[in-house]
This record gives structure tokens, sequence and C-alpha cells, in this order.
């Protein structure tokens, strides 16, 4: 059977007839977790535990100045809007890159 003949026998068909109930389930958990902000209201700003921030930098072995310019440490609070706004509008966002503004 064609690709076409296949996509043509599949036309008029009901959506329980093509996915199971397993398919159905996974296509909407990944609908869910990729479109759950869709509509919120982000929060301006997020406040953090400093020794827990503190922790993961000496982790990873950063420093203060590896931060992103959005997360101030010494005021325990990131600028959660902004950080989400420059992150969206980057052109490339390289892996080294993400976690050097991460960590």
């Amino acid at each position: 059977m064609s690709k076409e003949d296949e996509r043509e026998s599949q036309v008029g068909k009901k959506i329980d007839d093509l996915l199971t109930d397993e398919e159905r389930r996974k296509l909407l958990a990944n609908l869910h977790r990729v479109l759950v902000w869709v509509g919120v209201k982000e929060p301006e700003e997020c406040e953090i535990d400093r020794k827990a921030l503190i922790f993961e930098m000496e982790k990873f072995h950063q420093t203060e100045k590896d931060l992103p310019p959005e997360l101030h440490a010494e005021k325990s609070k990131i600028e959660l809007h902004h950080l989400i706004w420059r992150l969206i509008n980057e052109k490339e966002i390289s892996e080294r890159s993400w976690i050097s503004r991460i960590f």
C-alpha cells in the first residue's frame, strides 16, 4: 500500500481509531507539559534560598559573576519575567552558555 493509499484510508476515521490509549495519554501529557504556561502571567520576581544557590554554585564551580544578570544572589531574588523574556528572545543558546547562565 502506497503512502497516498494509506493516507486516504485514514481520512474519515475517528481519532479513537488512530491512537491507542497509551499514545493518547502520552500525547496529552506532552501537550500539557509544553502548554502549561500558556496564558499564565509569570511573577515579576521570585525569592530564592541563598544557601541553596551558593551550594549549587559551589557544586558547579561557579561564582556570582557567572550568574545571569537577572539573578541577584545578594538579594535572594530572580527577576523571573526578565530572565524568561531574554531566554525567549535570544537567537541561540548553546549548552555551554545555558549552563554558565543558570548555575
